[in-house]
């Protein structure tokens, strides 16, 4: 299924009032939006089966908002690599079930479903949007969504 999404990180950051920081370098900005999309598409967002998850996201952003160089993004990423574990590809039937309430439910919280749950949610984007997939998913109110706000607090 894919990424629908490109990652493409800014060298502006808006004012906020509390902080204004210089323009970071566009090659930078560059460098780490290709690690963070190669990080997105190959790896799952655990590192192993005990729940701890990959934190490559905060640690490039981190070093790209410090004003890291290039080099210095792409050595951070390559130490973390030890910890990556590669993503699989979704079964593109189970995707299509989770369009059911039964079938969505049956497999929460197992982490072998990960990928699937990933690919099923990047659908529901592409087709309606975060708005209304958020409000589906988490306010709709109905026992699949009070589960889901829950889960999406707790970590589960």
């Amino acid at each position: 299924m894919g990424n629908n999404k490109e990652i493409n990180v800014q060298t502006t950051i808006p004012a906020t009032g509390t902080f204004k920081v210089q323009a970071l370098a566009p090659e930078t900005a560059a460098k780490a939006s290709e690690i963070l999309q190669e990080n997105h598409d190959n790896y799952h967002i655990y590192i192993h089966d005990l729940g701890l998850h990959n934190h490559i996201l905060h640690h490039i952003l981190a070093l790209y908002a410090l004003g890291g160089t290039p080099t210095q993004l792409d050595q951070a990423y390559k130490l973390a690599m030890d910890s990556q574990r590669p993503s699989r590809r979704p079964d593109v039937q189970r995707v299509l079930d989770f369009q059911y309430p039964a079938k969505f439910k049956e497999c929460l919280g197992q982490g072998i479903y990960y990928d699937d749950y990933f690919a099923f949610f990047q659908k529901e984007i592409a087709e309606h949007g975060v708005p209304n997939t958020a409000n589906k998913f988490l306010f709709e109110g109905d026992e699949r969504a009070e589960d889901m706000l829950r889960r999406f607090f707790s970590g589960q």
